[in-house]
């Protein structure tokens, strides 16, 4: 195993790029008939220890957090009837962006699940210490272990949606910095940007908070408006 300069966990064999550990070793033993050492199937990493205990499983870690660190994780089983009407459950309570794709899976019937991941977590797994290498910490929203929170879907091949939902967040506060812009409030900034209005007027009105909350679009800098303005195309 490898790091490239993209972060990226590299097969030794031939080369190829995986986004996290899981995937690698899957390759490893199905391609290269390779077997991951007892060390480093431990990828899970507790956020709260201080000597950083390392587990194989979530269940495990979950177990941990209890036993340990006397925490319930609370685990919620919704049915959706469809895509669409998990859709709408995801976006609420900033879950689209609360939470990122971690990977998919396509079983033999036909069904799929999809892993959604807390979006602090850090879900690279575990890496060699004579291979990591120095990342920059500015803006960084990770933190060094797991998050328990994470959505798992399983879509039957009738279409039906069954979610497993763990709700309990562990090891990091519920910072606005960590949250991006959800899509409507993007779509609000683009619109402004697409009109010419400029960077320094977005800004001082998204100073302006509704009903005495704070939002991540309160919270907007310069460097959210030119990620927005590359994404979208804008000419300004």
């Amino acid at each position: 195993m490898d790091i490239n300069r993209d972060n990226k966990l590299i097969c030794e064999d031939c080369g190829k790029s995986f986004s996290s550990t899981s995937t690698l070793y899957r390759h490893m033993r199905d391609i290269h008939n390779k077997k991951q050492s007892e060390k480093e199937s431990q990828h899970i990493i507790c956020p709260l220890c201080l000597d950083k205990e390392k587990f194989t499983s979530y269940d495990s870690l979950i177990g941990h957090f209890y036993s340990i660190h006397n925490i319930h994780i609370k685990e919620s089983v919704l049915n959706f009837r469809n895509l669409a009407e998990f859709e709408i459950w995801r976006s609420a309570e900033n879950r689209e962006v609360d939470y990122a794709v971690h990977r998919r899976k396509k079983c033999a019937n036909k069904e799929e699940f999809i892993y959604y991941n807390c979006n602090r977590s850090d879900s690279k797994g575990y890496v060699s210490t004579c291979l990591q290498r120095n990342l920059k910490s500015k803006g960084s929203i990770g933190m060094q272990g797991i998050c328990p929170s994470r959505i798992i879907v399983k879509i039957l091949v009738d279409g039906v949606i069954r979610v497993r939902f763990f709700e309990t967040h562990v090891g990091h506060p519920d910072e606005l910095r960590s949250k991006r812009l959800t899509k409507s409030e993007q779509e609000i900034i683009v619109d402004k940007l697409a009109t010419g209005v400029s960077n320094k007027r977005i800004i001082q009105e998204a100073r302006s908070i509704d009903g005495n909350k704070l939002q991540r679009k309160n919270c907007i800098t310069r460097e959210d408006l030119q990620y927005l303005i590359r994404k979208f195309n804008i000419d300004k």
